[in-house]
């Protein structure tokens, strides 16, 4: 079993505990992996069992929670950017290269392909870059202004 499998089980388990784990913390979730195979050679599990994921995870003396977040709290990214750039799903669209259908459908679904999150996310970086930019540019101003 790969890491990624261990945190796609985990997250199935959790997801009934309206829970997900925090990608941020991608090394402990590792160090609970090696301990989650600890614990199946200790009572000699078979690791790549999804019920004894579930045993493990439901046991109390393995502290999970520290690295979760709840899924609540995930914003929906086509709306978040959105309202943070001040501009329309259609906007947004054009600015993506795609059309608004798919961008009112990522809306409505909360699923956006991973490269499309990336693009959103460099979009989102450069905009906020934009505006630091002229942030600047003013301080600059007034700098000049007054020296």
């Amino acid at each position: 079993m790969t890491n990624n499998q261990f945190i796609e089980i985990c997250n199935k388990y959790l997801k009934d505990k309206k829970k997900k784990f925090n990608t941020k913390y991608e090394n402990e979730i590792g160090f609970l992996y090696a301990s989650f195979k600890k614990y199946c050679l200790e009572f000699f599990l078979n690791e790549n069992e999804e019920k004894h994921i579930f045993e493990w995870l439901s046991n109390a003396n393995y502290s999970y929670e520290l690295i979760t977040e709840d899924l609540e709290e995930e914003t929906n990214i086509v709306k978040k950017v959105c309202a943070e750039l001040g501009i329309t799903q259609k906007e947004l669209a054009e600015k993506l290269g795609t059309s608004k259908p798919t961008i009112e459908r990522w809306s409505q679904t909360g699923e956006v392909p991973e490269p499309s999150k990336k693009h959103i996310a460099v979009l989102l970086e450069n905009e906020n870059l934009k505006k630091e930019n002229e942030e600047i540019k003013q301080a600059l101003s007034i700098l000049k202004k007054y020296s």
